[in-house]
C-alpha cells in the first residue's frame, strides 16, 4: 500500500470527519469575514496601518497565487486512492496552501494592531493548516511552506 495512502489513513481519524469540516468552515469563514471588518475599522479610525493592512496581504497574495500557478501540483486526493474528508473543491494548485497563507498574513496584520488578538489568529492559522491536511486537501508541504511563507511576509509587514 502507498505510504502516503497509509499516513492519511492514520491521520484521518484523529478529529472526527464532521468536527474537521466545521473547523474548517468556521475559522475559514471567521477569519476571512473579520478582515474587511478589521480593514473598515482601520479605515473609520483613519489609522495609518490601513495601507499596509491591504497591500502587504494583497501583494503577498498575488505572489502567491502566482507561485500557485507555476507548479500547480496536484491534490492529494488526485495522486492517492483517498476519500477526503474536506470536500474536493478543484485540482491543482496544491503548492502551497493559499487557504493557510492568506489566514496566517491576516494573523500578523491583526497582530501590528493588537499582539493578542493577532496571536489566537495565528493559532487559528496553524489549526487550520492542521485541518486541511487531515481533510485530504493539502499535503503536510502545502501547509507548512505556507505557514513559513505568511509568517516571512507577516515579519515583514510588522517590521516596515
Amino acid at each position: 500500500m502507498d505510504k502516503y495512502v497509509i499516513f492519511y489513513n492514520r491521520i484521518r481519524n484523529v478529529i472526527p470527519s464532521r468536527i474537521v469540516n466545521i473547523l474548517n468552515e468556521c475559522i475559514t469563514d471567521g477569519i476571512f469575514l473579520s478582515y474587511p471588518i478589521y480593514l473598515f475599522f482601520l479605515l473609520m479610525k483613519q489609522s495609518p496601518l490601513l495601507l499596509k493592512s491591504v497591500l502587504i496581504p494583497g501583494i503577498t497574495f498575488c505572489l502567491i497565487t502566482l507561485l500557485r500557478n507555476a507548479y500547480d501540483f496536484p491534490r492529494p486526493y488526485e495522486e492517492h486512492e483517498i476519500e477526503p474528508v474536506l470536500m474536493p473543491h478543484k485540482k491543482g494548485h496544491s503548492f502551497p496552501s493559499r487557504h493557510v497563507f492568506s489566514a496566517t498574513i491576516i494573523a500578523f496584520t491583526f497582530m501590528r494592531y493588537n499582539f493578542w488578538l493577532g496571536t489566537g489568529y495565528l493559532v487559528a492559522a496553524v489549526l487550520l493548516a492542521v485541518l486541511r491536511v487531515i481533510g485530504g486537501v493539502h499535503y503536510p508541504r502545502d501547509v507548512i511552506v505556507a505557514l513559513i511563507l505568511g509568517i516571512f511576509a507577516g515579519i515583514s509587514e510588522l517590521v516596515l
